[in-house]
């Protein structure tokens, strides 16, 4: 009797506790979060820190906001309630398959333009008619017209080049007629007056003075000749010597670490010694915490250079944290892929150019991670 009693008192405890807590679900639940909060704790909404967002109701956490790559730009910023909102800067448009900026296709010599680059589509170029249009030139404009010569033509209109006419005779199309030209009058013909001694001959004689004027010419024109001939001496000189240093530039292996950090030192020192201003000339962090997105572009196109032609930047790309996916969409436009890849990876916190290098180190890519430590 008693052991039957126990039972259904804690049965009955058991019903209220659950009824308990369903009703204090029910009033957290009850409360809404709205766009640009997330849901802390029971039933608080915690608003979103500056560069983060939420877009969606009830949202469990804020997310950072994105940044815009190179090629694009920013038309509407970041606030708590959406995302940035990147378009492509002008030249660019969007492709949709691969969500990346291209660069709009300029049309060569002898096509033309017949649909303009817009934002989401490139250009599109046809050939000129044979006959009537031409382009001689790598623009953004369409064809145009051959020029009529009329009956006075020496070359036909191409696809690349323009009519060439040659000189007809020019009609007088003025109302007033032509003029006559004077007619010259006829020179009495010139005796030569007679010799009667040496000294008149010598006095009136010209072939000496043409000569003598003749020698005086050639003097300032040979000097033009020996200037002429030393500066093209020099020329050749110099192109010889600038091609010397060049290619034992070449010749020479990358630039150490060592030297590297010694040259960004020497730099650090000259920027805190200014006195004027209390600014870095650079505006951008050293060290182990430079972002890939602040460094200068070159060091992803160096990297393009060594991972593109045998598709290294594949293995690259797995430790990367790029899923097979991802990495599919890279490989569209192989001698882009390397710079897709390292500027979508460069949007992340954790994308500094030392954690790249760890990675060429783990890799044993010697080359790759001198690359990289010259930018640290």
């Amino acid at each position: 009797m008693w052991i039957s009693l126990l039972i259904v008192a804690f049965l009955w405890s058991l019903s209220l506790q659950f009824r308990d807590t369903e009703a204090n679900e029910k009033s957290v639940y009850a409360v809404t979060c709205p766009k640009g909060t997330s849901r802390t704790g029971y039933g608080t909404c915690k608003p979103c820190e500056n560069g983060h967002f939420s877009d969606a109701v009830n949202s469990t956490k804020c997310f950072k906001c994105h940044h815009c790559r190179r090629q694009e730009i920013e038309s509407e910023p970041c606030t708590p309630t959406h995302n940035i909102i990147c378009t492509c800067a002008r030249g660019y448009y969007f492709n949709s398959e691969i969500l990346f900026c291209f660069k709009c296709r300029s049309c060569g010599p002898g096509r033309g333009v017949i649909k303009n680059c817009t934002f989401n589509s490139d250009t599109v170029c046809a050939p000129c008619e044979k006959g009537k249009t031409y382009s001689d030139i790598r623009d953004f404009s369409s064809c145009k017209s051959c020029t009529n010569c009329g009956g006075n033509l020496l070359k036909k209109c191409t696809r690349k080049n323009d009519t060439v006419c040659g000189r007809g005779r020019e009609r007088n199309t003025s109302k007033t007629p032509p003029r006559s030209l004077p007619v010259p009058r006829p020179r009495p013909p010139t005796t030569t007056p007679p010799v009667f001694s040496s000294t008149v001959h010598s006095e009136t004689s010209k072939p000496p003075v043409t000569q003598s004027m003749t020698k005086h010419q050639l003097i300032p024109f040979q000097a033009s000749l020996y200037v002429l001939s030393s500066i093209l001496v020099c020329a050749i000189v110099a192109f010889a010597v600038v091609m010397y240093r060049y290619k034992k530039r070449r010749s020479q292996p990358l630039e150490s670490p060592e030297i590297a950090a010694e040259a960004t030192a020497s730099t650090n020192v000259t920027t805190h010694e200014n006195h004027y201003t209390t600014v870095l000339a650079s505006g951008s962090r050293r060290g182990s915490k430079r972002m890939l997105r602040e460094v200068p572009y070159t060091l992803i196109t160096e990297l393009a250079m060594c991972l593109n032609p045998r598709e290294k930047w594949k293995t690259l790309g797995g430790h990367l944290e790029f899923n097979n996916t991802e990495i599919s969409n890279f490989a569209l436009v192989k001698e882009n892929a390397t710079q897709i890849m390292l500027e979508e990876w460069g949007q992340r916190d954790c994308a500094t150019v030392s954690n790249l290098m760890k990675i060429f180190t783990s890799l044993k890519w010697s080359r790759e991670e001198k690359i990289c430590a010259a930018y640290v």
